[in-house]
């Protein structure tokens, strides 16, 4: 225990780039999937089938792989561009997850019933009311355990910044237990993991609790 609380410090700092990460992807990629999303189910028949290939290609290939083709292949494809770590890892996480969140979005718009935004209408809500006040709600509804577990996805997947050199909770904690020869600083990065997890897991229970409504 002695040796954890000396490493201690140093996995709070790691995990200052873990969160930055993680709250910058989430905060960029969930609007920008819930717009694409609508895109993908209300847009016109080539945008739709773009965006389709778009989800398909992202989606297909491994988020570690993204990294490397923004942080090592943008440089080799336009001499002269540099692309620091960080600005990398955060372009590079948030259209992957930006993909997800388009298929999450598209199939809780397909999941709502074509009469709502009749009644909508009837009721004088104009289209983008319809969309605000009665489509989304019910979207994020349908689609809020999908969400969560793109959430829980995320909170691990931070932990591939270390192969571009991001000083990251799982890169502090490598270098902890390499230089204290223990596995003891991976006890503590688990713990953050856990924590991260537990957190976010309740929230979300409590989102879904608050709106379970008939």
């Amino acid at each position: 225990m002695e040796l954890l609380w000396r490493v201690l410090p140093s996995l709070i700092k790691g995990s200052q780039m873990t969160l930055l990460v993680f709250f910058v992807t989430l905060v960029v990629s969930l609007p920008l999937g819930l717009l694409l999303g609508h895109i993908a189910y209300t847009g016109p028949k080539w945008l739709q089938r773009l965006l389709a290939f778009l989800v398909w290609v992202i989606r297909g290939t491994p988020l570690m792989l993204q990294l490397m083709i923004v942080f090592f292949g943008l440089p080799l494809a336009f001499p002269g561009v540099i692309v620091n770590r960080l600005p990398a890892a955060l372009i590079a996480f948030a259209i992957n997850y930006t993909a997800y969140f388009i298929e999450i979005f598209r199939g809780g718009f397909a999941d709502v019933p074509v009469g709502q935004g009749e009644v909508a209408f009837v009721l004088g809500f104009n289209k983008w009311e319809t969309l605000l006040y009665v489509t989304i709600p019910q979207v994020f509804k349908k689609t809020l355990s999908a969400i969560g577990n793109e959430v829980m996805t995320l909170i691990k997947d931070t932990s591939l910044v270390y192969v571009i050199g991001l000083a990251d909770i799982m890169k502090v904690g490598k270098a902890a237990v390499m230089r204290e020869v223990s596995m003891l600083p991976f006890v503590g990065v688990s713990l953050f993991y856990l924590c991260m997890t537990f957190i976010f897991t309740l929230l979300f229970r409590y989102i879904e609790g608050k709106m379970t409504y008939e």
